[in-house]
């Protein structure tokens, strides 16, 4: 067997809810399909960091979402993992190893001028890494961090 192998059994602070709904979300975002993508601009990260300063809602101009009216979303911050969140992770030699949940500002929002209803789900690592998704009726966009090419 792998030492190195662990998994995550116990999580406090009233996360599981959190944790459901969001599980929830993903696997019904999973099941909806690919339409296309978008790479997320450095103003764009700017204003997610804002966001997770001010804890207000900010409005990210610019993105393609596949129509010249789905240009534009808004955005709040929100808590995935409780104030007080412990993960315990159990490893396979019988060790407890009690962390912190990740450092990652998760936020949620809506594509302002669709005409259906919608989604909009961004994470921004510390490193500055944004991944996300924007669902609009049943359309999915997959949004990520662009890839720098040097030179």
């Amino acid at each position: 067997m792998d030492s190195t192998r662990s998994t995550v059994t116990y999580i406090s602070g009233g996360t599981l809810r959190r944790i459901s709904a969001f599980a929830a979300v993903v696997l019904l975002v999973y099941a909806a399909p690919v339409k296309a993508a978008d790479a997320i601009r450095d103003d764009v990260r700017g204003k997610l960091r804002q966001a997770a300063a001010s804890r207000e809602k900010v409005i990210i101009r610019g993105l393609n979402l596949g129509g010249e009216g789905l240009q534009e979303v808004e955005v709040e911050p929100f808590q995935v993992w409780a104030a007080d969140g412990v993960l315990a992770v159990h490893k396979i030699d019988g060790t407890v190893d009690r962390q912190r949940p990740p450092k990652i500002d998760t936020f949620r929002g809506r594509v302002l001028g669709a005409s259906e209803e919608s989604m909009v789900y961004f994470s921004l690592q510390p490193n500055g890494k944004v991944s996300g998704l924007a669902l609009v009726g049943e359309r999915r966009y997959d949004i990520e961090t662009a890839s720098r090419i040097p030179g």
